[in-house]
């Protein structure tokens, strides 16, 4: 029998003898050729003789598949095409987050065919004609009737091997088709969740993404009303796929499958058209317009950031930068180790193309939380009240870090989230700074169920250069700063902060910004002490300090420390303290030294202290040394007031050299500020010192008083906030002496209510209270020693000394004289001062012995100055509480209190000035038909001369001395209940202050000049009247005052007779005192001319002239050469 040769085993007649006619070849026969290579993928099908042979070989490749009933197998050919088709069609579906790597080419057939035909070229015009025939003859076969455009995707990315790279296109049978080349560059570049492209894992639909499946079953069950070409239905027209779509959605879930079932048209018309760059039309296949993904529509995805922000609506993703192999949901499939995410991303969140996958979505990595520098500062974190982020040896190596986290974290995330979630470690590395730092990120999974993103840096010393993408690079720094006040103020209460930085080395150049929350504010303003307007540095004269202020008004968390363009965070622990509700202060502005009582919600009153549990400054790190320590105490605030450093202080503003003090705002706590440490140390060389605030009538002088005011309302401000008091039911008690004008006062009473309503909100006209420091001394007296009829209260100053009359327990008389404390210390200029020179050297010798010079370098500095010689006194006499003194043990050394107490020479001057201040109260006394005091008290820091006069503690002796004045000047003998004199020996200045928190109620200007009173100081019974002006003081005025003198001078030297000034108070020998007799008849009537000529002629006479000549017979006596003579 003859054997019929065919490839085909299937439906052939095995009959045929000879040359005879065989069936034609159809799809059972050609199903049924045996492939030599097993139908396998090793190698594409191409020897097809069809320019269409693709479209063909894809069309039964779904034909080869489905009639398989195997989706998964990994070996035929078929299921690679299938496969790749699909892969194809899925970058049409994802071109929105491929087009970086992708161009649609649009072939039209009409225009296509056309110029081909239409061509000179021949061989155009023969593959024109080609292309019709095909066309025409497997037009109903492939669709090709139906066919307007095809649309080729060409690949642009990555490790493209030439210009044109067409990897696929749209197809008028199947929907999709794919080139028959090697598209291995494509596979390495793209990739849908874990699935890449063209590779030999080949990926049935049902595997792939959800949306992906949902968009071809839609497509599928709403072709006829997705196009409008054609009345075919999609099973006839792409029969092989809908066979493949059939037999996939056997392989669907439950939840798939009901998502299908329940699709409308509208939402597949919620999917995305796919437009053509730089054409109007869109991809369509045979009239129908194919969709895209909407990039912008919501995934299911585990790495949702687990933080109420939003981008453009959209919770951003967190994503892993090392091995991360929780099975999480990306974006369709969980994640897939070999994403590389990188460490940054320069594009802008919302800007940003999701790695792996290509959609623009906001992700946030490593470099998006931590910085790739670290700031190491040369001394130990204070961690006490500053955050460590979990470095337990912050405090131990001699060095500390600050946060290397982003200001951005603030965005998502909270301290108290920080706090939780990051971790810094040092690391042991020979010779080199080294710390990990381990922070976690919150996520949420669909379920809501919380997870961690782990970013871990390790940052390195050694790495000097740019920091790489893995490891980040440790920068040294010399730097301090401190945070005034150390509290966090409610929202709806002003916030004044002063956050100073010094750089030691003065080489850097440092910036803050403050945040709060998400929001992050740049400084108000950055004030630098140390510099010129030019910009030129002053030395401070403790080494090389750069220091400066920034001073912001808003509440904040953090602080952003930018030093060269690289940012690292400080977070304060600020700590809330409950306390009392309300509190009242009394401030006695003095010539000399200012003091300032306290009373907290009706209490005990005391001086007013900044305890170390309230904290109001605070350093970021300890250790700094004193020569930095000395320029935040000179420029700034100690970190206690109350100790070393206290209340009552000189009265001095320490302000920056240059500043001008008329045209410009003055910052207080920044340009200007309190130097407690006034005359216990040299202020830096930047600074300017200035002591005369309280009588100075310049328009400079006006501005400091209300730039001291300012700094001292800020230390009460902050004194209540820290200790969770109301600020606006604050009250503060101010007073002025007599010898004020009542337009000075009411120039200072608004001062202190215009700070008042900026820094207190209060009612400052109710909670201010202005009170008469010449009346106030006496209701203290009156509540603590009873002192309540017949009282005489004596309020010596430095510059003034206020005299209250009260009878019946009634104030009755007020007089107030420029005669005070610093009358007597001021008799000579400094250079030629007996105070000064006599003691100078010896101070000097025992500090030089101690190491202590700098503090007689601080005298030399105020002499050469040319400041008032009481400035130098009055630092003489602080050293007994300086705190350098103190913990040297010599206090007894240098008791300068103690030295002139022993000094016979110069006790003369203080007998001197208080006979004469106590004769001229007698002599007021008697003119006003007074009987005798029954108490005499003493208050204001310049009583603590009496303390040179005689031992304080035992008052019989002046109590004696005192009477016999009274009854020199009476002619009589004291009554029987005598005199007791009172004084607070401990701090006479704290009395004006207690007393005014005492009485708490205003005076009035206007009721205290009615009890005021001017002895004018002449033999005869002249009271000033209103009408008086110093111009109308005549020659026979002076003369009375002339007389007046000589009868003092009298009584002075009979006193010493009656009373011995040397057996009572250690003074000179009489033969001594006989021959300074010479100064009292001296240019007297010129002394008071002297005095008359200081003032405006046209204003009232307002003080006694008795004491221009006591100054200087004073004066006179404080340059006789015997006041340098040293004890026998």
């Amino acid at each position: 029998m003859a054997h019929v040769f065919r490839l085909y085993t299937a439906g052939g007649n095995d009959n045929i003898e000879g040359w005879s006619n065989s069936n034609g070849y159809g799809t059972r026969a050609i199903s049924s050729i045996s492939d030599p290579e097993g139908a396998t993928c090793k190698r594409e099908i191409t020897s097809i003789p069809s320019p269409f042979a693709r479209i063909d070989l894809m069309k039964n490749a779904f034909r080869q598949v489905v009639e398989s009933n195997d989706l998964d197998n990994q070996v035929t050919i078929y299921h690679k095409l299938v496969s790749d088709c699909f892969d194809v069609a899925e970058i049409f579906f994802n071109i929105e987050k491929l087009r970086d790597k992708f161009d649609i080419i649009t072939w039209n057939k009409q225009d296509s065919l056309s110029q081909l035909l239409n061509s000179k070229i021949t061989a155009h015009r023969q593959l024109g004609e080609t292309l019709s025939m095909y066309l025409d003859q497997d037009a109903k076969t492939y669709n090709f009737d139906l066919l307007q455009n095809i649309y080729l995707l060409n690949y642009k990315g990555p490790n493209a091997p030439t210009q044109m790279n067409i990897i696929g296109a749209t197809s008028p049978a199947t929907l999709f088709f794919t080139s028959a080349n090697d598209l291995s560059y494509v596979t390495h570049n793209i990739r849908f969740g874990n699935d890449r492209p063209f590779d030999s894992d080949f990926q049935p639909l049902y595997k792939r993404d959800s949306q992906f499946i949902l968009y071809w079953f839609g497509l599928k069950n709403y072709w006829n009303q997705l196009q409008d070409s054609t009345e075919r239905s999609f099973s006839s027209l792409f029969k092989e796929v809908d066979d493949y779509l059939e037999l996939t959605y056997s392989q669907l879930s439950q939840e798939q499958k009901d998502l299908i079932n329940q699709m409308s048209k509208a939402e597949i018309d919620k999917y995305a058209s796919i437009p053509i760059t730089n054409r109007a039309d869109v991809v369509e296949v045979l009239g129908c317009e194919l969709k895209c993904l909407n990039v912008n529509s919501a995934f299911k995805t585990d790495f949702t950031i687990d933080s109420d922000f939003t981008i453009d609506d959209k919770k951003p993703l967190v994503l892993p930068v090392d091995n991360f192999r929780k099975p999480l949901i990306y974006t369709q499939d969980p994640w897939d180790s070999k994403i590389i995410v990188p460490i940054h991303d320069k594009a802008p969140l919302n800007k940003r193309k999701l790695p792996a996958d290509g959609r623009t979505y906001p992700y946030l990595t490593m470099g998006d939380f931590l910085e790739d520098t670290i700031i190491c500062n040369n001394y130990p974190l204070n961690s006490t009240y500053f955050y460590n982020g979990g470095d337990k040896q912050c405090e131990d190596d001699g060095y500390s870090y600050l946060l290397p986290i982003k200001k951005e974290y603030f965005q998502y995330f909270t301290i108290e989230d920080l706090k939780k979630y990051l971790r810094m470690e040092r690391c042991d590395v020979i010779e080199d700074k080294a710390v990990k730092v381990t922070l976690e990120i919150p996520i949420k999974n669909q379920n809501g169920q919380v997870n961690f993103i782990t970013y871990e840096r390790f940052y390195y010393e050694a790495l000097t250069s740019t920091p790489n993408e893995r490891n980040g690079r440790v920068i040294v720094k010399d730097f301090a700063l401190h945070i005034f006040p150390f509290l966090k103020v409610k929202n709806n209460i002003m916030a004044d902060y002063r956050i100073n930085v010094v750089d030691f080395e003065d080489d850097d150049t440092y910036t803050l910004s403050f945040g709060s929350g998400k929001d992050v504010c740049n400084a108000e303003s950055c004030l630098k002490r140390n510099k010129t307007e030019e910009g030129d540095a002053i030395a401070s004269g403790f080494g090389v300090f750069s220091p400066q202020t920034f001073v912001f008004k808003q509440t904040f968390s953090y602080i952003v420390f930018d030093v060269e363009g690289i940012e690292n965070i400080i977070i304060p622990e600020f700590q809330g303290k409950a306390g009392a509700n309300s509190f009242e202060f009394a401030i006695d502005f003095g010539t000399s030294n200012t003091h300032i009582e306290c009373r907290m919600d009706g209490g005990k009153i005391e001086p007013f202290t900044i305890s170390k549990t309230e904290c109001l400054i605070q350093p970021m790190n300890i250790g700094y040394g004193n020569d930095f320590d000395n320029v935040i105490m000179a420029d700034f605030l100690p970190s206690t007031i109350g100790g070393n450093f206290k209340f009552p202080t000189r009265t001095v503003l320490s302000e920056k050299a240059g500043l001008d003090w008329i045209g410009s705002t003055i910052t207080p706590m920044a340009e200007a500020n309190l130097p407690f440490v006034f005359e216990t140390m040299l202020l830096p060389r930047y600074n300017k010192s200035h002591v005369d605030l309280k009588w100075s009538s310049k328009d400079e002088s006006k501005s400091r008083i209300r730039s001291y005011f300012e700094n001292l309302i800020i230390l009460m401000r902050n004194k209540v906030l820290t200790n969770g008091g109301d600020l606006a039911s604050t009250k503060i008690v101010w007073f002025y002496p007599a010898s004020m004008s009542s337009t000075r006062v009411k120039e200072i009473r608004d001062t202190w209510k215009e700070l008042y309503e900026l820094y207190f909100k209060g009612d400052k006209d109710k909670q201010i209270i202005t009170m008469s420091e010449s009346i106030v001394p006496y209701y203290y007296y009156k509540k603590n020693s009873k002192a309540t009829t017949n009282v005489v209260s004596v309020d010596i100053g430095g510059g003034t000394s206020d005299i209250l009359i009260v009878k019946d327990g009634e104030p009755l008389y007020l007089s107030s004289c420029r005669f005070a404390a610093n009358t007597i210390f001021d008799c000579q200029p400094c250079h030629s001062n007996p105070f000064i020179n006599k003691y100078i050297d010896k101070f000097r010798t025992i500090l030089d012995t101690q190491n202590l010079g700098e503090i007689i370098e601080l005298a030399d500095s105020l002499m050469e100055d040319g400041k008032p010689a009481s400035d130098i006194v009055m630092l003489l006499f602080s050293l007994m509480g300086n705190k350098n003194v103190i913990e040297k043990k010599i206090t007894n050394k240098v008791n300068y209190n103690s030295m002139l107490f022993s000094d016979s020479k110069l006790k003369i001057l203080f007998i001197l000035f208080y006979t004469a201040l106590i004769y001229h109260i007698a002599r007021i006394m008697k003119w006003k038909s007074l009987e005798f005091p029954r108490h005499l008290t003493f208050s204001g820091t310049g009583s603590k001369i009496l303390q040179i006069l005689t031992d304080v503690n035992d008052k019989d002796i002046l109590e004696k001395y005192t009477k016999l004045i009274f009854e020199e000047v009476y002619g009589t003998e004291y009554n029987q209940d005598g005199l007791d004199i009172l004084i607070n020996s401990s701090n006479p200045k704290e009395v004006t202050c207690k007393g005014g928190l005492i009485e708490m109620k205003s005076m009035s200007v206007a009721d205290i000049e009615d009890m005021k009173l001017c002895l004018l100081g002449t033999t005869e019974n002249n009271f000033a009247s209103s009408s008086l002006k110093y111009s109308n003081i005549n020659q026979e005025l002076i003369g009375g005052v002339v007389e007046e003198i000589e009868a003092f001078t009298n009584l002075f030297y009979r006193l010493n007779e009656k009373f011995s000034f040397r057996k009572n108070f250690g003074a000179m020998k009489t033969e001594e005192l006989e021959s300074l007799k010479q100064h009292f008849t001296r240019d007297i009537a010129k002394s008071v001319r002297d005095g008359i000529s200081e003032k405006n002629l046209q204003d009232e006479v307002e003080e006694t002239l008795f004491f221009y000549p006591i100054r200087e017979i004073l004066c006179a006596i404080g340059g006789n050469k015997m006041m340098l003579n040293p004890e026998e």
